[in-house]
């Protein structure tokens, strides 16, 4: 059986969620990890990725500079 995603859901792998949001692979994990940023969803035993509307959400969310 695959993974349970959610139908119509489209997912981002690492060097869009990285070219997007323009920050590093670690930032975004202690953001992860302290709930400031989307989790990740497994995709596999060695395969993430992000819900791509979250990602949308959270870069919207950001205030601009």
């Amino acid at each position: 059986m695959g993974p349970n995603i959610e139908a119509g859901i489209r997912i981002l792998r690492e060097p869009d969620v990285r070219r997007l949001t323009g920050v590093s692979r670690g930032t975004r994990w202690r953001w992860e990890k302290d709930g400031e940023f989307p989790q990740r969803v497994r995709l596999g035993k060695n395969i993430i990725g992000w819900r791509e509307h979250e990602i949308l959400q959270w870069i919207q969310s950001m205030p601009r500079v």
